[in-house]
């Protein structure tokens, strides 16, 4: 294979373990216009069509890859089978979130011919049981909701952990304790959990922009943005995700977009006051001082105690203030501040 083929591949294999699936795509595709039928490339934009919830596409290019490695002499027949049994495991989950579980477990069954998998079977179980009608983790994941709306955190945490140890691949134990875990500032273990919510169930909106807030934590803010947009293609009425969009937006100066989706979030839910923050932090930015203060005003009707409203409410006046005073009496204070906003914040799910 030519070298620089494979040096894309690699990395685009890094960049699909690190879900960065925008620039990963970007890379498969480069290398599908030279060799259009890699194996590595169409599985790899495979994983990222199931793993943004487009199963029916991934459905169609997996079923092409496997009568594809039928006519591929340059894979080892080790490589061959490894290969064989990821793309079956990928068709049973594409059939899984698509509501076929039976498909899904033969699919599943037929990887582990070719590539025994104890995590695999732990999923063949789950889904084994669930068709008996019975859910053997939905107990479990209540006691955690009911022991995190008590306050009682530790115990949440050990309830979704208790799920997950023996069903690895719950979507509601992973969000819940990834979730968990990123409220507490746990990043680093927090990410793979939700990274795998993901994986489970992809059309799950507050997967997406649970990750995309995860990330906006981290700084990496056009990475948060592609989860928020993927978020709002699954429900584009979702209230948090248009605000979290705008917030990432504002972040990446592109003020238009994001007073676009400020004012969505608003038109969905009126009575949201990290949106009217935001959206006053926006507008004040943008030189629209008025309307920057009639809502933080408004957030501060709906919030009082809120904080964050009153400091840029604060730094507004300021501002005013100094745009008011003749140039020899502005305190030099007031440039200073006008830079120093505080709480433009993502919307929890």
């Amino acid at each position: 294979m030519n070298p620089s083929i494979q040096r894309s591949l690699d990395q685009a294999g890094l960049l699909l373990r690190a879900f960065d699936f925008e620039h990963a795509q970007a890379l498969y595709r480069a290398v599908l216009d030279h060799m259009p039928n890699n194996a590595a490339a169409l599985l790899g934009q495979a994983l990222i069509l199931n793993r943004s919830g487009r199963n029916r596409d991934a459905l169609g290019l997996l079923q092409r890859l496997w009568h594809l490695l039928d006519h591929d002499p340059g894979q080892s027949p080790t490589l061959r089978a490894a290969t064989r049994g990821e793309v079956l495991a990928q068709m049973g989950l594409a059939q899984q979130i698509l509501g076929n579980p039976l498909r899904a477990l033969r699919c599943y069954r037929s990887a582990l011919n070719y590539h025994p998998n104890s995590h695999l079977e732990r999923r063949i179980d789950q889904l084994e049981e669930e068709q008996t009608g019975v859910n053997p983790t939905e107990a479990g994941i209540a006691n955690a909701h009911e022991a995190w709306q008590q306050g009682h955190l530790n115990q949440a945490a050990h309830a979704f952990q208790q799920v997950l140890v023996r069903y690895p691949d719950t979507p509601a134990a992973l969000y819940g304790l990834g979730e968990l875990h990123r409220l507490q500032g746990k990043l680093d273990t927090a990410q793979p959990l939700l990274q795998q919510a993901i994986i489970m169930a992809p059309t799950t909106p507050v997967h997406q922009n649970a990750l995309g807030m995860l990330l906006q934590q981290r700084g990496e803010v056009d990475r948060a943005r592609w989860f928020y947009e993927c978020a709002l293609q699954l429900n584009p009425r979702y209230p948090e995700a248009h605000c979290n969009l705008g917030f990432a937006c504002r972040l990446l100066d592109r003020c238009d977009e994001a007073l676009l989706h400020y004012r969505t979030a608003l038109k969905l839910r009126t009575r949201f006051p990290e949106a009217l923050n935001n959206l006053g932090n926006l507008l004040r930015v943008m030189g629209r001082y008025q309307e920057a203060r009639q809502t933080l005003d408004q957030a501060l009707k709906q919030r009082p105690d809120y904080p964050d409203a009153q400091h840029n409410l604060e730094i507004l006046m300021a501002t005013l203030e100094e745009i008011d005073q003749p140039d020899e009496r502005k305190p030099r204070t007031a440039t200073r501040k006008r830079g120093k906003t505080r709480g433009e914040a993502s919307a929890a799910p």
